[in-house]
């Protein structure tokens, strides 16, 4: 008689521990689903993002690049740059830049930076990065997430503006000296 009390009391115990179980694989199915459904939420953003987007490792090598980063770079599939170290991009004149904004993202800062690169189809372009660190759970920076915009058109317009203010200052000081030439003659006469 104790051996089918104890034989029904391990049974018992055996029962709610495989309902407990059920209940957390269910929990677990559950949570995994949620975070499947995040995942996709975030690589549809991603993806459809207009501006580049990308992730890179402290010594520069890309580790992600969303389609419009691929159009930006012209890269015609991922491979091209994906692996690859993105100064090589970056036109020489601004590869101190590069690096300092790489050392100051993975110390914690968020920096915007704005340099000339060179496509890898060899178009140059002026690109303006917003790069801020990326943390895991415990806090530690493990990559850089940037955002980059070609602003190629701004700095155009914006050279252009500085020369045509050079040419009316040049031509103001030229009206200046030609009314002086003419004050002159005057007085003479």
């Amino acid at each position: 008689a104790v051996a089918l009390i104890s034989l029904g009391y391990v049974i018992l115990v055996l029962r709610e521990a495989s309902r407990r179980l059920d209940y957390r694989e269910a929990e677990h199915q559950g949570m995994m689903e949620r975070l499947q459904e995040k995942e996709y939420r975030l690589r549809a953003i991603f993806e459809s993002e207009p501006e580049c987007v990308n992730l890179q490792a402290a010594d520069g090598t890309v580790l992600e690049i969303n389609p419009a980063g691929l159009a930006l770079v012209e890269a015609d599939r991922p491979e091209d740059i994906v692996g690859k170290c993105m100064d090589t991009l970056v036109a020489p004149e601004f590869a101190e830049l590069y690096r300092e904004t790489m050392r100051r993202v993975f110390a914690g800062d968020a920096v915007v930076c704005e340099f000339r690169a060179v496509t890898l189809k060899d178009s140059i372009r002026w690109m303006e990065t917003h790069a801020v660190p990326l943390r895991d759970a415990g806090g530690t920076i493990y990559a850089l997430l940037g955002i980059t915009r070609d602003v190629s058109e701004h700095m155009l317009a914006e050279e252009q503006t500085r020369r045509h203010q050079t040419e009316l200052a040049r031509v103001a000081r030229m009206s200046t000296m030609g009314e002086m030439a003419t004050g002159i003659a005057h007085e003479l006469n």
